[in-house]
């Protein structure tokens, strides 16, 4: 029969492997968490950049022909998307090539009215 002491010892062992595997544990959830947010802040800081963007075009492309004139879009708002991977970013990009295809066009428009 094992001594009291060695008995002591395996409890006292497991209890602090216990304890190291629950600390580990924990701080592994903690780190995944603080990455998360990490990202979650980047897209934030992307889709409201992305936004102003798109609003500093409609703007210029209003000022050049008030007929372009339309209201912004959601990002919220989902639309079909040809692109293989749909997310706000490339969705972003699709409105910012096409204010920038509305602009050379109301700028073309303008310099063949002013023309005649």
């Amino acid at each position: 029969m094992p001594s009291l002491t060695a008995v002591v010892f395996a409890i006292v062992g497991g209890c602090i492997l216990v304890t190291i595997l629950l600390s580990y544990t924990i701080w592994s959830i903690r780190h995944d968490q603080a990455e998360i947010q990490r990202q979650w802040r980047s897209h934030q800081r992307t889709d409201r950049y992305t936004h102003q963007h798109l609003e500093r075009n409609q703007r210029r492309a209003q000022r050049v022909n008030p007929v372009f004139a339309m209201p912004v879009q959601d990002f919220g708002e989902q639309k079909e998307c040809l692109l293989p991977v749909c997310d706000n970013k490339n969705l972003a990009d699709v409105h910012i090539s096409e204010e920038l295809e509305m602009v050379e066009l109301a700028e073309k428009v303008v310099r063949e009215f002013e023309a005649r």
